[in-house]
């Protein structure tokens, strides 16, 4: 077997013992820790199968075939392989990328539509970066840094990029386990997708209450409720709500969820059937012929496109500017205003996340809650009373700016939409 040895500097060598027992060395340089213990670690399996005459197996072959002209030239000084021959680098045996990315998607009948198309765009753009006839086993660490450069070059945005990374690196995992590949060369990028509060918008009970009215039916009155009000997904949990799922008489709501699924007890999860979710689910009930299974009416191909653009019509009826991320921004502004009243383990458990999530992903900071912050502070300002020769404090009387005439001390009450209320029959 082979060792690794690492000096100051950061420099690595490893040490093997040849047939005839001398101890030889080779250089690596400064790499990485992981690619070093990799290396030393082929190196004693190709040393020991020289040295037993035995021949290698499909880990070390693959793990030659990848290896840098310059590193394979190591080895040949050391008389571990014989030189390489061009012919045989140029015709390596194993699939082609594309034809190895298509073979694992058709394999993948687990997951959703949505998925398989995240698959074929990534396959996209890693068949025009590497070429359509290029090996898999030909793909080196360097050649999925210049991946990632060449995306930042072509301006993708970060979370898009890493996105392509993640199915990327997924990709090659899965040739990793298929032993057709040593090593997975997009290993150690980052593929945690991060939150943008620049995109991140509260969308207040004032602006709420111009787009509700601006809808044109009962219908989109229930969707932009549901959402608002209920914090769902949309479209996927939107457009799987059932009527057999709302219990009016309990007020609760049963919620599908696909997007979380695939997690144990993750397929549902119930939420309160709040009173604006009651004012426009019982409107939309009184027009809905009976019999019907869900909610809303389906839409084609996941009603992705025709949910969005038909919402941004109706936020400009409203003469409400429209926001980034239409229907997260208001899942998001739901998740903020409901941790002002009820615990944070109660509210995610209602929204289908975790706090982690909630904290990175959904929470806002206000301006009122800045605002609240101040007018905080000046009720608790205090002036020193003498009362029967004793120093003591008692609150100051003054006129808040931030709270209008005749309503200091009013409780903070939520305001909520007037519609009345039916009940299905």
């Amino acid at each position: 077997m082979a060792s690794l040895s690492t000096n100051a500097s950061g420099q690595h060598r490893v040490f093997f013992f040849d047939a005839k027992g001398v101890r030889l060395s080779i250089w690596l340089g400064k790499i990485p820790k992981k690619r070093a213990v990799t290396f030393a670690d082929n190196v004693g399996f190709v040393a020991q199968a020289k040295h037993l005459g035995q021949p290698l197996n499909q880990v070390q072959t693959t793990w030659l075939a990848e290896l840098s002209d310059a590193n394979y030239r190591k080895l040949v000084r050391v008389g571990l392989v014989e030189p390489r021959h061009q012919s045989k680098r140029q015709n390596p045996t194993g699939p082609t990328l594309a034809q190895f990315i298509d073979q694992y998607t058709a394999s993948r009948k687990d997951v959703k539509p949505a998925t398989q198309t995240a698959y074929g765009i990534c396959r996209a753009k890693l068949v025009e970066f590497f070429g359509e006839s290029r090996p898999l086993v030909c793909i080196t660490a360097l050649d999925a840094d210049n991946f990632r450069a060449n995306c930042r070059g072509e301006k993708l945005s970060e979370n898009y990029t890493r996105t392509l990374i993640k199915n990327a690196k997924l990709f090659f995992k899965a040739a990793v386990k298929g032993k057709l590949i040593s090593e997975n060369p997009f290993a150690g990028h980052k593929t945690t997708i991060f939150s943008r509060p620049e995109r991140m918008e509260f969308v207040d009970l004032d602006r709420s209450r111009k787009v509700l009215a601006a809808c044109p039916n009962a219908e989109w009155k229930a969707i932009f409720a549901l959402c608002r009000f209920g914090g769902l997904r949309a479209p996927s949990e939107v457009l799987k709500l059932r009527w057999d799922g709302i219990d009016w008489e309990r007020g609760r709501i049963l919620v599908h969820s696909p997007k979380t699924e695939h997690h144990e007890g993750g397929e549902f999860r119930t939420i309160p059937l709040f009173p604006e979710l009651r004012d426009a689910l019982s409107e939309l009930d009184l027009a809905t012929p009976q019999g019907g299974e869900f909610v809303i009416k389906p839409r084609p191909q996941g009603g992705k496109s025709n949910l969005r653009t038909t919402f941004e019509k109706i936020v400009r009826k409203a003469g409400v500017k429209p926001w980034g991320k239409p229907f997260q921004n208001l899942r998001s502004s739901r998740e903020t205003e409901l941790l002002e009243t009820y615990p944070i383990h109660v509210v995610t458990t209602w929204l289908g996340n975790t706090p982690k999530v909630a904290m990175e992903s959904y929470l806002q900071v206000r301006d009122s809650d800045f605002d609240k912050a101040i007018l905080t502070q000046i009720l608790t300002q205090r002036t020193p009373v003498a009362v029967g020769g004793d120093s003591q404090t008692e609150p100051l009387e003054a006129e808040n700016p931030l709270i209008p005439a005749g309503t200091q001390g009013a409780a903070n009450g939520r305001d909520q939409i007037d519609c009345p209320v039916r009940t299905r029959t």
